[in-house]
């Protein structure tokens, strides 16, 4: 898994500890021999980055959204 995965997750924040006991958790269960495993493992990882692009389109509509309200608030 690539580096930059793990600074642009929702794990960012956690307890860095965490952060390692999911990250060392999911390189094992993708260095096994078990398909499911793998491809649950990929299907979580996909899901996390959809999650990331979800959360910069909510903080861009937020950020669009302040912005009316203060261009709004400044007219009245």
């Amino acid at each position: 898994m690539p580096p930059e995965f793990w600074t642009s997750t929702p794990l960012s924040g956690v307890h860095s500890t965490v952060k390692a006991f999911f990250k060392h958790a999911l390189e094992q269960l993708t260095e096994g021999d078990d398909l499911v495993n793998k491809h649950g493992v990929k299907l979580t990882l996909e899901y996390i980055e959809y999650l990331n692009k979800k959360n910069a389109e909510l903080k861009e509509q937020i950020a669009l959204r302040d912005d009316f309200l203060k261009r709004l608030k400044s007219k009245i």
